[in-house]
């Protein structure tokens, strides 16, 4: 069985604290059975205009939204990753249907 799942949308991607890695993140985080991600809104500047400012939004690659600092306070409007083996159920945004640490 795999060790986390993570929950979020195809056009969505992780973004770990410079110096860190996805590894070390999750090393830190091993105790713990479930754990939230921060949305953080992304800046247009990353986003092609070459049809000028009023049609950027037409030219995103992925969603308008990234992710930075792990945080281990739940909150409804972040994505999250769960250890399977203790989860018995999951929702859209987090799951409250598991054992252990939180």
């Amino acid at each position: 069985m795999t060790k986390w799942m993570f929950f979020v949308d195809v056009d969505e991607f992780l973004h770990v604290p410079v110096k860190e890695t996805i590894s070390s993140v999750m090393e830190s985080l091993e105790e713990y059975f479930q754990f939230t991600i921060e949305l953080m809104p992304m800046s247009s500047q990353v986003c092609y205009s070459g049809d000028g400012p009023a049609r950027t939004y037409r030219k995103w690659g992925i969603e308008k939204l990234a992710y930075r600092d792990v945080k281990k306070v739940p909150r409804r409007d972040r994505k999250y990753a769960v250890q399977p083996e203790n989860v018995f159920a999951i929702g859209v945004h987090m799951s409250q249907n598991l054992q252990g640490k939180t």
